[in-house]
């Protein structure tokens, strides 16, 4: 079997270290987007006043957003529960998915 870095030789490993660590840093500011409700649609709000034309859909801006926000939890999720190690898959969710009130010290995942 050949080795997926003999392909992609000029891989760098302490920068995808260092990209791994923002995007799991992240998990749980886009956990909270994700977390609110999802919008729905309102009456328009008419003064009689008059405006310039808005133009843009904020509506359907935020329906992507919150699939946007959705989908990198999705993601940050399966790439974790992808890795074929249980103990690397152990470390990661404790270190980046689970709540911090909840998580297992170093010495506690040490010792696991």
């Amino acid at each position: 079997m050949v080795r997926a870095t003999r392909y992609f030789s000029p891989i760098d490993h302490d920068k995808t270290i260092e990209n791994a660590k923002e995007v799991l840093g992240n998990y749980w500011h886009h956990k909270r987007l994700a977390q609110r409700t999802k919008i729905a649609l309102r009456s328009p709000v008419m003064d009689g006043m008059p405006k310039s034309p808005s133009y843009g859909n904020k509506a359907e801006d935020k329906l992507v957003s919150h699939a946007d926000e959705l989908y990198y939890i999705a993601c940050c999720e399966g790439a974790i529960e992808s890795i074929e190690s249980e103990d690397y898959r152990i470390i990661l969710v404790e270190s980046y998915l689970t709540p911090k009130t909840t998580r297992k010290s170093s010495l506690q995942l040490a010792n696991r």
